[in-house]
């Protein structure tokens, strides 16, 4: 079951099964942040706090059945650095540096991976290592994978067109291309975090803070 639950200023979200609705959609850039098939480590130190994790997250399913019906179109997608790279051929692999480690063991990941590839024209000469820290306390965040907007600004003022969030989450990436004047489409299967997207994108203050 999917419904189009939000229509304004050249965004929608769409509450439903990003399978069954992306074929069906149409956009440019694919702008995804899926599951990474991490839940067997605690979902980056959140069930070690008895927060929400990931719904998917036992495997990387998901993130490779949008790809293979995206195919080789404008995309970035967030991933694992303990997980393989996602299929399909990418022209560049950036480095989100969050700042500071996580909970855990030693060595504790400090990254995100970003794939990207197709149509970008950002500055020349930007570092392939992006430095944004989290907006949030990991307690206080509105989805246990949220992106910065800054950085989602960053990724997206590079590309042209419509963009896709297949698994919008909170909905950073549509806060972020509402920040940028384009027109973008998010779908997310979990309710919780489809009132949390709406709920941000309905207020006016800047990058969506305090929403």
């Amino acid at each position: 079951m999917s419904a189009l639950v939000y229509d304004a200023d050249g965004i929608r979200i769409y509450h439903g099964d990003c399978l069954d609705l992306l074929p069906a959609l149409q956009a440019d850039v694919l702008a995804f942040d899926p599951p990474f098939g991490t839940d067997d480590h605690g979902g980056y130190g959140r069930r070690q706090l008895g927060l929400q994790t990931i719904a998917n997250d036992n495997d990387t399913i998901v993130r490779d059945a949008v790809l293979r019906i995206w195919g080789p179109r404008t995309a970035l997608v967030f991933g694992s650095p303990r997980r393989a790279e996602p299929p399909g051929d990418w022209s560049w692999r950036l480095v989100w540096d969050k700042g500071a480690p996580g909970l855990g063991a030693p060595w504790r990941w400090a990254h995100e991976m970003i794939y990207c590839r197709g149509e970008w024209h950002n500055e020349p000469g930007v570092s392939s290592v992006l430095r944004y820290p989290p907006e949030r306390a990991m307690r206080d965040r509105y989805h246990p994978h949220e992106k910065p907007v800054p950085l989602m600004l960053a990724l997206l003022q590079g590309t042209a067109g419509t963009i896709v969030d297949a698994t919008m989450g909170s909905g950073s990436t549509l806060v972020a291309a509402r920040e940028l004047g384009r027109k973008a489409i998010g779908i997310e299967v979990d309710p919780f975090h489809v009132k949390t997207a709406i709920a941000r994108l309905a207020q006016r203050s800047l990058f969506g803070l305090g929403a």
